[in-house]
């Protein structure tokens, strides 16, 4: 789970904080991205320690390699506007129920890294069962984290 703060932040060791200084990328696009299911069964996947337990681990050379898709500016305003709602309202009242725009983030993800019906019902399956994965490849076009940030 990612989290996004503008603020000064103090930290213990078990929070991975990403500044971002001259990046191609909106910090709320990037925070959709990484919290998004596709990203999230990408790195259960891809990383052993991320099943490990009640508390799943995930380093800084796991972050790094997250791929992240390059989108252009209307695609990326268009995710981060979204985001702005999730928060607001989260503000506003903690308990509030921000399932529909968060489902509409995950479309808007899956459809910028082009997975088909079928992609996607794996990737949503597998939060229920986890033994399942994605067939594709990865597209070349996306980049991860570290070159974008």
């Amino acid at each position: 789970m990612a989290a996004y703060y503008e603020e000064e932040l103090y930290h213990s060791r078990d929070i991975i904080p990403i500044k971002m200084e001259n990046s191609i990328l909106n910090p709320l696009y990037l925070l959709a991205v990484i919290n998004s299911w596709l990203l999230t069964w990408y790195h259960q996947k891809c990383n052993p320690k991320a099943q490990k337990g009640l508390f799943p681990k995930i380093l800084v050379s796991d972050l790094k390699k997250l791929p992240v898709f390059p989108a252009n500016d209307d695609q990326q305003n268009a995710i981060a506007e979204l985001v702005s709602m999730v928060i607001a309202a989260k503000q506003l009242n903690i308990d509030a129920d921000t399932s529909v725009t968060e489902r509409t983030i995950d479309e808007l993800v899956y459809t910028l890294y082009g997975l088909s019906k079928d992609e996607i019902a794996i990737v949503e399956e597998s939060a229920i069962k986890p033994e399942k994965g994605l067939t594709k490849s990865a597209d070349e076009s996306v980049a991860s984290v570290d070159e974008l940030v």
